[in-house]
């Protein structure tokens, strides 16, 4: 289903009375799309709204430069993104004004914490530096048995962080969250600062 010229005047109008954004699933009912409305469509009308993708590139930038707050599925931490780049979404063929966020590289405040199915709250540094036995010594869980419960706390941590980047930047922005993302441990005075200089950057987009 693409949208037609009414639904589209319509979504202009809202986003004028309450600023842009990719609707949530509720506001697409409202507005007659579903699920398999043309979700590209709306996310290249939300980028020429903005501006184009050069202004997109750098509302994007000034997002970036700031610390995003992830709290999601017992996991509550900040974390900066330290790199980044911008470039034409390589998932979809012959759609060469459509744009995704790749080789995502983070720093995760290593004070943030994660409460896990035991109903235990675990710093992320003591997950990142502690065996399972001395988790289970220090804290009296019997969640983190092993190295590989650990590599799922891992990747749940990445998934928060792509969760919160779709709604920060994707849902605003009009740019997906793609590729690859990669996180490392930060130092707690790395966000005490506030703003951080990230160096992302527009690469291999065409313009047509």
């Amino acid at each position: 289903m693409i949208m037609d010229s009414k639904q589209k005047e319509a979504i202009l109008k809202y986003w004028q009375k309450n600023g842009p954004s990719l609707l949530d699933y509720r506001l697409r009912k409202i507005y007659g799309l579903d699920d398999h409305s043309d979700w590209n469509e709306f996310r290249r009308m939300l980028v020429d709204y903005l501006g184009g993708i050069i202004e997109v590139d750098t509302l994007v930038k000034s997002r970036m430069s700031q610390p995003f707050t992830a709290d999601c599925g017992g996991y509550d931490f900040e974390f900066k993104v330290k790199d980044y780049e911008l470039t034409n979404d390589n998932t979809i063929e012959h759609e060469s004004d459509l744009y995704m966020i790749d080789d995502i590289f983070c720093v995760i405040d290593p004070s943030g914490t994660a409460t896990l199915f035991d109903g235990i709250e675990y710093t992320l540094f003591d997950l990142q530096h502690l065996t399972p036995a001395e988790l289970q010594k220090k804290y009296g869980g019997n969640f983190v048995r092993d190295n590989h419960d650990l590599d799922e706390i891992f990747y749940e941590l990445l998934d928060c962080i792509k969760e919160t980047l779709y709604k920060e930047i994707t849902q605003k922005y009009g740019v997906e969250i793609g590729g690859e993302v990669y996180i490392e441990e930060g130092k707690r005075q790395d966000f005490q600062s506030g703003l951080n200089e990230n160096i992302g950057k527009i690469k291999k987009i065409m313009f047509t």
